[in-house]
């Protein structure tokens, strides 16, 4: 179980998981990410069915892997370039090896979450 709120690139960036039930039982740790200088949210999957798995830091980044419940063969990985204010995301399905690499500016990720679900689940 991660813990429900940390800090990544020297306090700049705030991801809490907010643990959600999504059946009897199962619990899903949907990521918030909050941009600590600006105050803007860059990423709040509150409620959906994307459960944060890891997040490090690497090459000034915060990367996030999430996979997808309840099939958990489809996984996203987001990596918060803070530099450039983009965000790179690499999404795929485990069972039919697909795979999307695609960067965003972050106001425009939420709304391509059900794109990249619908995709990968063809």
């Amino acid at each position: 179980m991660m813990s429900t709120e940390q800090f990544f690139l020297q306090g700049r960036v705030k991801l809490e998981t907010i643990p959600h039930e999504m059946r009897m039982s199962h619990w899903v740790y949907a990521p918030k990410l909050t941009d600590m200088k600006s105050g803007q949210v860059l990423l709040d999957l509150i409620g959906q069915c994307w459960d944060c798995q890891s997040a490090i830091e690497r090459d000034n980044a915060l990367c996030l892997t999430l996979d997808g419940y309840p099939d958990r063969a489809n996984w996203l990985e987001l990596a918060f370039l803070p530099d450039t204010g983009r965000v790179q995301l690499r999404a795929g399905n485990i069972d039919t090896k697909a795979l999307i690499t695609q960067e965003f500016l972050p106001q425009e990720l939420t709304g391509y979450f059900d794109t990249i679900r619908a995709n990968l689940l063809r």
